[in-house]
């Protein structure tokens, strides 16, 4: 009888074995079919309301280097619209003031042609919002179109300032 009962438990745990590692198999494929890329994260706000992709720009996008003025960086000949994922949730604040945070952000528009960001440079957009009608700026940024609101974007990317990220890619 001990030999019977033996025999069923390893038959038994040969099964939770093979499931298991069909298991890790099917999420190690999964993992590995999104490329991870690091690069300097920036932020910049206000400006004119289009992108490069001649998109309104919005909370969620961001812009990297233009390929013709720095073909040597391989994130530069991403096409509009690519999608990142951020390996880290990253704050923003909407038009009332009030926080969130994204980790998934749209390519749509570009910025930096002197290419002195790096390869796989990303610049977030923290919108275009201001405290007050008359002062629709942020520094280095001309042509500005801004909505009065409860928060100030310029503020928000200049305090996010540059830090190094890793994000995927599909």
């Amino acid at each position: 009888m001990d030999a019977i009962l033996n025999k069923k438990h390893q038959i038994t745990f040969a099964a939770i074995l093979l499931a298991l590692v069909a298991g890790i198999s099917v999420v190690n494929f999964t993992a590995v079919s999104a490329t991870g890329y690091s690069g300097w994260f920036t932020g910049y706000a206000m400006g004119a309301s289009k992108g490069g992709a001649m998109v309104t720009l919005v909370q969620g996008h961001f812009a990297n280097h233009l390929n013709t003025a720095c073909p040597n960086d391989p994130a530069a000949a991403w096409q509009w619209g690519t999608g990142i994922t951020t390996t880290n949730w990253i704050g923003m604040k909407d038009y009332r003031g009030a926080g969130y945070y994204l980790n998934k952000f749209k390519l749509e528009d570009v910025g930096d042609l002197n290419c002195s960001q790096g390869n796989y440079w990303v610049d977030l957009y923290f919108g275009r919002y201001t405290l007050s009608a008359s002062v629709c700026s942020c520094p280095g940024v001309t042509g500005s179109v801004c909505t009065v609101a409860n928060t100030n974007s310029c503020t928000q990317a200049t305090n996010f300032g540059r830090t190094t990220k890793t994000y995927t890619q599909p």
